[in-house]
């Protein structure tokens, strides 16, 4: 059974050490996940399967934008359709807070996230030359909602 919902405080560690697994470079520290979880502008979903947290999605939310700055599964379930459904949730939230476009970032060579976010209508508008600490390019991208 898959569950989506926003993070609670049990679930803090799980998201950490997924983040932690899927984005050893640029990884959130717990007091960052911590906000989320009162932060009327940042805001965490988790998707569990059979109760076991396997994934979430981060984002923030400022007046009619909303930004999201990851989106985790563990390896063992990515490519089971589960980026979708976290995308899916986090773009009924923000539509529901009358939230107009969402952006995101992701690296160049992330075929498979660049691959999911156009899948979902994402649109790259302009590429920031070596944004990352390894000197790697970012698609910054734009949906409208």
């Amino acid at each position: 059974m898959i569950e989506l919902k926003a993070m609670e405080s049990g679930d803090l560690e799980g998201c950490l050490n997924i983040d932690k697994e899927r984005f050893p470079i640029s990884s959130y520290s717990i007091k960052f996940f911590r906000i989320c979880l009162n932060s009327p502008s940042e805001k965490v979903i988790t998707l569990k399967k059979d109760g076991i947290l396997i994934g979430y999605i981060m984002f923030s939310l400022v007046l009619d934008e909303g930004e999201i700055y990851h989106l985790a599964v563990t390896e063992t379930e990515e490519g089971q359709g589960y980026g979708n459904a976290l995308l899916s949730e986090a773009h009924s939230y923000l539509k529901s807070k009358g939230v107009k476009y969402c952006f995101l970032e992701v690296r160049k060579s992330n075929t498979r996230a660049k691959n999911l976010y156009q899948k979902n209508g994402y649109l790259t508008y302009r590429i920031r030359k070596n944004y990352y600490g390894n000197n790697e390019d970012a698609y910054c991208m734009k949906k409208g909602l």
